[in-house]
């Protein structure tokens, strides 16, 4: 399985943690940290497994995962096999990480805010608004609006009569077309790859409103079929940023 990439120097990663009594948001900025939770994020992890990904010997470690465990962003159980070994676990939830803010023209922002004010749809307008005030923001919400498409998926999914992958597919379509998100077309089945052509055009590539896609596709499809889904490759394209293609994999 291919590892995380190492955390960005400067960079910084929320996440959502339960300390027992109330849900609460922790900034994470140490490299090190960051690294030992996103690898966390994949599986499970002893000490010397992460000892080997990160570089650190485990008597430099062992302070670290301590601190992690006492902000309630990790957790550990003892190896079945040797009560010695601890096995290490994310307990929180990353929701948002630092990104590179872009300057992006006022006019062009103001004019795209203007056409999306006269749709008819509020569903569209109320999402896509919503999602680009997120990019806008100077923090990368992709692993909350990721969030968002699964949770929306778990509401709608009531409404899928079958569980065959097309017709999935063939619902989305109906329903995108129907809330004027866009259009969706199926690329190649082999692996399945998705084009979304959105109405509008938008002023630089909108991450939250791909991330969304990503869960809710994801989301129908692994409801559906039983078959957990992925998402491999995603781009977005056009001179407008208005083309959304991705690769859905069931593993």
């Amino acid at each position: 399985m291919a590892r995380t990439k190492k955390a960005v120097d400067g960079a910084f990663e929320i996440y959502a943690v339960d300390d027992g009594s109330i849900n609460s948001i922790i900034q994470v900025s140490d490299p090190l940290h960051m690294r030992i939770l996103n690898e966390l994020s994949e599986s499970p992890l002893s000490m010397s497994e992460v000892a080997d990904i990160t570089g650190k010997a485990q008597s430099t470690l062992s302070v670290h995962m301590e601190q992690l465990v006492n902000r309630n962003l990790i957790s550990y159980d003892f190896d079945k096999n040797d009560s010695r070994r601890k096995i290490f676990r994310l307990i929180s939830k990353k929701i948002a990480s630092s990104k590179d803010v872009i300057e992006h023209p006022k006019d062009d922002s103001e004019d795209f805010f203007d056409k999306l004010m006269d749709g008819k749809d509020f569903f569209k307008d109320a999402l896509i608004r919503f999602l680009i005030k997120l990019d806008f923001s100077g923090l990368d919400f992709s692993p909350l609006t990721f969030d968002m498409g699964r949770e929306f998926a778990m509401h709608i999914s009531s409404r899928l009569t079958s569980n065959k992958v097309e017709d999935v597919i063939s619902w989305i379509q109906e329903f995108y077309e129907r809330n004027a998100i866009g259009e969706v077309c199926i690329y190649t089945f082999m692996p399945l790859t998705i084009i979304i052509r959105y109405g509008e055009t938008f002023p630089l590539p909108i991450d939250s409103i791909a991330s969304f896609n990503h869960g809710l596709f994801t989301g129908l499809l692994t409801g559906a079929t039983n078959i957990p889904y992925v998402i491999t490759k995603s781009e977005i394209f056009g001179t407008g940023n208005n083309y959304h293609k991705f690769v859905i994999e069931g593993q």
